[in-house]
């Protein structure tokens, strides 16, 4: 019971950290960056963002959307701790719309992801 509680304790404590070091996005921009590199290249720890660039969308009668080119930095782990350097590339887009699953204004969608072993 002890293990399983001590388990739990400690899964539930590192989800909660999970987050990009030195990124200025909004929470849920995050969230939708880190699912999608989860999804195409597996899960990587010490998530750096490098740099980021926006480029405004002029869409109609002040509407905007923005689309984000972001490098990172993660580790991931091969082996018995052993962890190799990797450089992720993401693009994202926020879209001036009303998000219905977090009842939010502003949709954060993420059109590709490109990983590289350095």
């Amino acid at each position: 019971m002890k293990k399983t509680l001590l388990i739990l304790t400690l899964t539930i404590t590192n989800v909660s950290f999970a987050t990009i070091t030195n990124s200025k996005y909004e929470d849920r921009h995050q969230v939708s960056i880190e699912k999608a590199i989860s999804n195409s290249c597996g899960q990587f720890r010490d998530l750096l963002q490098l740099e980021s660039n926006a480029k405004i969308v002029v869409v109609d009668q002040g509407i905007n959307d923005v689309k984000f080119q972001t490098v990172l930095t993660g580790l991931k782990r091969l082996g018995q701790n052993i962890f190799d350097l990797y450089t992720i590339t993401v693009e994202s887009n926020y879209s001036d719309s009303y998000d219905h699953d977090s009842k939010e204004w502003g949709t954060y969608s993420v059109d590709s992801v490109f990983c590289q072993m350095q």
